[in-house]
């Protein structure tokens, strides 16, 4: 279990920080479509729910792992910046 939410982790993290991946989004003409489809590519906590609740299909572990990414965004994330 927590093997896979650590993949679940990982793998939001990459999702979010793809640049190709933004670029091609911003392909999408305006709209709603484009509008979720940014807005779950780029929030950590919301990418790491939707792919737990993929890999595992338990929406517990699902929302537990968006509650760590919410913390790593909270507490890690503003030290890590490399701007």
């Amino acid at each position: 279990m927590i093997l896979l939410i650590l993949k679940s982790l990982l793998l939001a993290w990459l999702i979010t920080g793809f640049d190709p991946l933004k670029r091609l989004i911003n392909l999408i003409p305006e709209g709603i479509v484009k509008f979720y489809t940014q807005t779950l590519f780029s929030c950590l906590k919301c990418c790491s729910f939707w792919v737990c609740l993929m890999l595992s299909g338990n929406i517990f572990l699902a929302a537990g792992t968006a509650f760590i990414a919410y913390w790593y965004d909270y507490l890690l994330a503003p030290k890590i910046k490399l701007n």
